[in-house]
């Protein structure tokens, strides 16, 4: 694959191709009739990786798509030969990871307030945390 070697330097997640170790298990989703084969996972580690995947597959010509909890039952998490952005990896809105503030705490923050919790460390867990895992 073209640029492959320029997006891996680039890239703090793991990026992995058919036949290489996890590869498999990364592309499954729950609804087992999907069974598509993506020509790269980016396994995103933050914001970055996530601009850098999508600039990727722009320059390449190929298609995205973008698994959060890989619920969608038409498996639009699952691109075939295109990029597949995943957004599940450990510490990121779509793994549970995240857990609001006993109550009484001031969490949430009054309306128009730029505050942020302190374990909301992913770049994506403010203002999504509630709904990103059910989505595809």
């Amino acid at each position: 694959m073209n640029g492959f070697s320029e997006l891996r330097g680039r890239f703090r997640g793991a990026l992995l191709r058919p036949g290489e170790e996890g590869y498999d298990e990364v592309r499954r989703i729950w609804n087992g009739a999907i069974d598509r084969h993506p020509a790269l996972i980016a396994r995103c580690a933050g914001a970055d990786d996530v601009a850098t995947a999508v600039r990727f597959a722009r320059e390449h010509d190929l298609a995205v798509s973008v698994r959060g909890g890989g619920h969608a039952v038409a498996g639009h998490a699952v691109v075939d030969g295109g990029v597949m952005i995943d957004l599940s990896l450990p510490g990121d809105c779509c793994s549970g990871s995240w857990t609001p503030p006993p109550s009484g705490t001031g969490w949430p923050p009054p309306a128009g307030s730029s505050a942020t919790p302190a374990s909301a460390a992913s770049p994506w867990a403010a203002g999504s945390a509630t709904s990103c895992a059910s989505t595809g």
